[in-house]
């Protein structure tokens, strides 16, 4: 019993972490590019991503499923949907 609560607190812990790290973008459409095309800036000063502090371009087409950023993060990292 007593193991299920710290596991329960861990894991909540971790998705509370992963919510404050998602929620931490101000996305707005991009003007130059197209209709799947954003800028995506980190809004939180973070020691962390410190190379995030500016805009990045992202293509996100969902219904292709093609996802890319200038940043390379999802490629970088294997989280690539395309």
């Amino acid at each position: 019993m007593q193991l299920s609560r710290i596991y329960t607190r861990a894991v909540f812990k971790e998705f509370e972490n992963k919510m404050k790290s998602c929620t931490a973008y101000k996305i707005e459409n991009d003007s130059d590019g197209g209709q799947h095309d954003y800028l995506v800036c980190h809004s939180n000063d973070s020691k962390r991503i410190i190379w995030g502090q500016h805009k990045f371009k992202v293509h996100a087409d969902k219904e292709k499923g093609c996802y890319t950023c200038e940043c390379k993060e999802w490629e970088h990292t294997g989280t690539s949907a395309s």
